[in-house]
């Protein structure tokens, strides 16, 4: 389970072998995104209330509290993506993502967007 290394100052040092680490990564980042994932959908509640208030205490949608609004927006979905894409890398990582190869056509993919 571990190894024993010697590190600089010549001292043997004991580090979990691969496995191991491979493991508490993958539990490290299972936790961090439960602990992410609960306050950012806080935080996305909290701003659309904000939101829907907003609009109905002011006609104009270029008040400042918009504008604070959408910029906050931006940035929680932007964490939200990192979130996103930090979870799909561990799934690679694992081999647990479930891919399914198929053939398309890149010109209808190309319309399509």
């Amino acid at each position: 389970m571990f190894k024993s290394v010697v590190d600089k100052n010549s001292e043997i040092v004991k580090i979990p072998e691969d496995n191991t680490l491979n493991d508490m990564k993958s539990k490290f980042i299972a936790i961090i995104s439960h602990e992410l994932r609960t306050p950012l959908a806080a935080i996305s509640s909290s701003m659309e209330i904000i939101e829907i208030v907003d609009q109905q205490q002011n006609a104009s949608s270029n008040s400042k509290i918009s504008e604070h609004i959408s910029k906050a927006s931006i940035h929680l979905s932007h964490m939200k993506d990192l979130l996103i894409d930090l979870l799909l890398v561990n799934d690679i990582e694992n081999g647990s993502l479930n891919m399914h190869p198929s053939t398309f056509s890149i010109n209808e993919l190309i319309h399509e967007l």
